[in-house]
């Protein structure tokens, strides 16, 4: 205000200097704002992004603008510790939701891209104010970076399973083949109208060996897979592979849901909880949300125990569906977070409720719009 009057009163100050005033003063504000907000430890904490630890070359900060670009399990690893270093600041819990969003964003740009060395020439609220702004972007920025590396080494270890899978039935439809026709000869004697029903079994041997017969069906039953196959028993083969990345995983991310999201998340906690059991009890593992399709590895039918390996290689490829359904999310997350914190609630909505059901050209009442729905859906049914 006070520079705008000046330059109103003087006619001779240039707009262009009137403009970099306000921009000086708004962004001086900022920063002292900023500063504000934070302690002494935490700004100790925050000036070590600038320091050069011992045995290192590159200061902290320079280590945490690099997202992994290696796919594997050591990489999620090295991904979740970056979290955890920017967490280490302290400064996670300071509220920024009273200030402007785009100026942290800015400054939070600008802290990923200057050098190190120039951060630490600036004034003590300014180089504050930008290393708060950097640190409180880039835990959501890190996150967000090690659920994507997450989501492509499930799909990596899926994809890997499906050629596993592929090959070896390629390999074995040859004896497939073999046993079948087998027991196709087998076959033909039982459905001959003219053979004799006293004689059908001297002559089905005739034609088979009974002991042939009954490697023959041994071999069908091995080679042959249900319909709903999805190459469960190569995918349960890499349990070792998981095992690299998944207890970092469950202790380093807080995993939060929706109502169609709780049997998984209670799966996540019953696997964080048994991580250091050498024999866990297995009898208290969660089933509710395990699929038809996995049943029969996770609790075969003629096992009382539940499969260990089995239910994590399923409690995980679940993981990424509710992931990407966004069943269950990350709260400090921006592509992995909770879509619907964004919408109205209560009060907000109730004010705006017609105005937003004018605009859509719906009824503000849901009975007549779910009817709609139910017809629609039985007619294409």
């Amino acid at each position: 205000r006070w520079a705008g009057r000046s330059a109103w009163r003087n006619p001779s100050i240039p707009w262009t200097r009137w403009l970099c005033r306000v921009r000086d003063r708004a962004a001086a504000r900022l920063w002292q704002q900023l500063t504000q907000l934070s302690n002494a430890d935490q700004q100790a904490h925050l000036d070590t992004l600038l320091q050069v630890a011992e045995g290192e070359h590159t200061t902290l900060l320079d280590r945490l603008r690099h997202a992994p670009s290696r796919v594997s399990g050591p990489g999620l690893v090295t991904a979740l510790h970056r979290v955890d270093a920017i967490r280490a600041l302290g400064v996670s819990d300071i509220s920024l939701d009273h200030l402007p969003l785009n100026r942290l964003r800015a400054l939070a740009r600008y802290a990923a891209a200057a050098r190190a060395q120039a951060i630490s020439r600036m004034a003590p609220e300014r180089r504050t104010a930008t290393l708060l702004a950097f640190a409180h972007a880039f835990e959501r920025t890190a996150m967000d970076d090690a659920i994507d590396l997450l989501d492509t080494l499930i799909s990596d270890i899926v994809r890997g399973a499906h050629k596993d899978g592929e090959k070896e039935r390629l390999r074995t439809l040859q004896d497939l083949d073999i046993a079948a026709l087998q027991l196709w000869d087998a076959l033909q004697v039982l459905l001959d109208y003219n053979v004799k029903p006293l004689e059908i079994r001297s002559q089905t041997f005739a034609r088979v060996p009974r002991q042939r017969l009954l490697e023959a069906g041994a071999e069908v039953e091995k080679l042959t897979r249900p319909p709903d196959d999805n190459y469960y028993d190569e995918l349960v083969d890499r349990y070792k592979s998981i095992r690299r990345f998944l207890p970092t995983l469950l202790r380093r991310v807080s995993f939060e849901g929706i109502q169609a999201g709780q049997p998984l998340l209670e799966a996540l906690a019953f696997l964080a909880w048994i991580d250091k059991q050498r024999r866990p009890d297995m009898s208290q593992a969660p089933l509710e949300g395990v699929p038809s399709a996995w049943r029969r590895l996770v609790k075969p039918p003629r096992q009382t125990e539940v499969d260990r390996q089995a239910y994590t290689l399923c409690t995980l490829e679940r993981l990424q569906d509710g992931l990407r359904r966004r069943d269950v999310f990350v709260s400090r997350s921006e592509r992995w977070g909770n879509p619907r914190i964004k919408l109205l609630h209560g009060e907000q909505w109730e004010a705006t409720r017609s105005q937003v059901c004018r605009a859509l050209n719906r009824n503000e009442s849901p009975e007549p719009e779910l009817e709609a729905l139910a017809y629609q859906l039985d007619a294409a049914y």
